[in-house]
């Protein structure tokens, strides 16, 4: 049952990421250029993270889905989520694949993904650096994406644009942001202790 789940999330994950592709292609008119766009995205590049550890879940190759790195993509997908509820969500208006990939992207695979860490993951002993580590991919990306959004002068974010907000302002969020990430995984890892003390 553990391995059905993790391969309905993958399938969840892949379908988001095609669609999405496919609905980039259609604005672009290039493959090649969809995927550069698409890949100036938390979102896109954390999607893409947990439909690779999901499926490697599915296959039951533990070597690449431990627990730690199963913990990594769901704290990623819960701050994906919950940063399109709060500060992303009726933005830009969407139709057709594009609002079915973001429907995917950002609601249904962040829920499946926090389903499935309650019910199987956290059953499974974790480091007590685990919430550090899982800091790491945003720690990474945000130098990216103000690097590239340097150079493109497209902004991945509202709240990563330097010229709308400041660096202030795009500082202050991405503290509040690391901050609640943080919080996010010390409160996993309580869980997780919890769980690892029931009888």
């Amino acid at each position: 049952m553990e391995r059905l789940a993790a391969a309905i999330i993958a399938l969840t994950a892949w379908t988001g990421l095609a669609i999405q592709l496919d609905a980039s292609i259609a604005v672009s008119g290039s493959a090649t250029e969809a995927i550069w766009v698409m890949v100036r995205y938390f979102t896109i590049l954390t999607n893409l993270a947990v439909a690779l550890v999901m499926t490697a879940a599915a296959f039951d190759l533990k070597r690449i889905a431990t627990p730690l790195v199963l913990g990594g993509v769901t704290t990623s997908i819960i701050l994906v989520g919950v940063v399109f509820a709060l500060l992303l969500r009726g933005m830009v208006e969407l139709s057709g694949g594009a609002a079915v990939a973001d429907a995917l992207n950002h609601r249904v695979t962040p829920l499946l993904m926090t389903v499935y860490w309650l019910i199987v993951v956290r059953k499974h002993a974790l480091p007590s650096a685990a919430p550090l580590l899982w800091t790491l991919p945003p720690l990474v990306y945000f130098p990216y994406a103000m690097i590239r959004g340097r150079i493109e002068e497209i902004y991945a974010y509202p709240f990563l644009d330097i010229h709308s907000i400041g660096w202030g302002g795009v500082l202050l969020h991405a503290l509040a942001m690391g901050a609640g990430l943080l919080l996010l995984g010390y409160a996993m890892l309580a869980v997780n202790r919890q769980a690892q003390r029931a009888p």
